[in-house]
């Protein structure tokens, strides 16, 4: 009677700490990945949620990656690391769309004004139609500079449809004030938490 009272218990406490996972909502320099996380430690914690996958890159690279949740697409997110072995991570990247998670209460689909006011300032993003083009290069001192717990942002724009002369292209810098920027519907395509590298 004991042994089965010592399972019964053991079960509802792995149920009760898979509930608590966090599945969704805000996310940030702690929660749902740290900066001290390892895929190990993901898997232990995230167990049959955590995969190891290939994500894309920049410029068509393919990178060894973690993703948590990977069946859901609204939950998916997914983890870069700085070395093969997986044992410390760059960052991870939020659903592209549809997404259950915020940071600093913004999600991809967001517009410029969104967050401009998330923000608190007026922000510089980088010409579009190229590999690192949409990109906000700078946050000019503003809220999303850097994060509570130290990480960073990267927030990248799109826009569906022809863009007007004068905001495409390396070397380009569009001010979130610009009309054309807003006029041409910028939407938040892609945000990804950076966190500081180690020494």
């Amino acid at each position: 009677m004991r042994i089965l009272l010592l399972v019964a218990l053991m079960l509802t406490g792995a149920a009760r700490a898979e509930q608590a996972l966090p599945r969704e909502g805000e996310a940030g320099c702690a929660s749902p990945v740290a900066a001290n996380d390892t895929a190990a430690s993901l898997k232990k914690r995230f167990g049959a949620e955590a995969k190891i996958t290939r994500v894309s890159g920049a410029e068509g690279e393919s990178l060894k990656a973690l993703a948590l949740f990977p069946k859901d697409p609204a939950r998916r997110i997914e983890i870069i690391f700085s070395d093969d072995k997986l044992t410390t991570v760059s960052g991870y990247r939020l659903p592209e769309q549809g997404g259950k998670w915020t940071v600093a209460g913004l999600a991809p689909g967001a517009d410029v004004a969104t967050v401009e006011a998330a923000n608190g300032k007026p922000f510089e993003v980088s010409g579009f139609d190229w590999d690192y083009g949409g990109y906000i290069e700078d946050f000019h001192g503003g809220k999303l500079a850097k994060l509570p717990g130290g990480c960073t942002l990267s927030i990248r724009f799109a826009v569906e449809g022809d863009l007007p002369n004068g905001m495409s292209g390396d070397g380009v810098k569009i001010a979130s004030t610009d009309k054309r920027l807003r006029a041409a519907g910028a939407k938040v395509s892609a945000i990804m938490v950076n966190f500081p590298a180690r020494p």
